[in-house]
């Protein structure tokens, strides 16, 4: 895949190291008051902010390939709630799934104009081409990103802290949600306020959705209807002629 310049990009954030600091002092905390599921809870986050604030320059420095740099950054989502539960009873069949379809579809209707522009293409002289093989690794990451993304935020922080502080499991999963957004290395580049809107208001309609009908693959597909804009976004800049990469990771 082609590399892009990072020259004007920062690799670390004072937001992404106080962070740390200060996760880490609740960590201590709560170890030290034995609470098991805030501990638990803290030590997943912990590790994905490691992830989320060093990957990026390791893969610099190391120069592995960029499909596994995805699965290297998505990891402690997959991996925490993996380790919390021995099975996901969530995947199940059921009437619930088709409600995730419906909230997914009513959340993208919730960005018509945005949807608009981009289907009628009205705005594709603003977005720079991209190949094949980019638009590729784009499906992959964001297959991977929003599988991670719902088991970690909406199976495992849900499942976790409903045990003790019960419906504001989803205030504190939708909250963490837009956080990591927020923490994102592009996130200066890529996120306005209304995007972070947007987040808290999916991060809330998929917590409330898992918390009452238990089923992820309903949260798993709304989320990727939801996501389907950009989907075609990044078709349709494939298809245009001229190629330049404005840069190489979501990360």
């Amino acid at each position: 895949m082609p590399k892009t310049s990072d020259s004007h990009q920062a690799y670390f954030f004072k937001r992404q190291l106080i962070t740390i600091a200060l996760v880490t002092i609740f960590l201590c905390v709560s170890m030290l008051y034995s609470n098991r599921e805030m501990t638990f809870l803290l030590i997943s986050f912990f590790s994905f902010l490691l992830t989320l604030t060093f990957l990026p320059k390791v893969k610099v420095i190391l120069g592995y390939p960029y499909w596994l740099h995805i699965l290297l950054y998505y990891m402690p989502l997959f991996l925490f709630p993996i380790i919390w539960g021995n099975s996901l009873q969530s995947f199940e069949l059921n009437k619930n799934i088709l409600l995730g379809i419906m909230i997914g579809v009513i959340l993208l209707v919730s960005k018509f104009n945005e949807l608009k522009e981009i289907l009628s293409g009205s705005n594709m002289i603003l977005y720079n081409k991209i190949s094949k093989s980019e638009f590729s690794y784009r499906l992959y990451e964001n297959f991977l990103s929003v599988v991670s993304e719902e088991l970690y935020f909406r199976f495992l922080i849900i499942e976790l802290m409903a045990i003790s502080i019960g419906r504001w499991s989803i205030l504190l999963s939708a909250t963490l949600f837009t956080f990591s957004h927020w923490l994102n290395r592009w996130a200066d580049k890529m996120f306005s306020v209304r995007s972070y809107i947007y987040h808290m208001l999916v991060g809330l309609s998929l917590g409330v959705y898992y918390y009452y009908t238990n089923s992820l693959i309903g949260c798993i597909l709304a989320h990727f209807i939801f996501n389907s804009s950009h989907y075609i976004l990044d078709y349709k800049r494939m298809k245009k002629r001229e190629y330049t990469v404005t840069f190489d990771d979501y990360l």
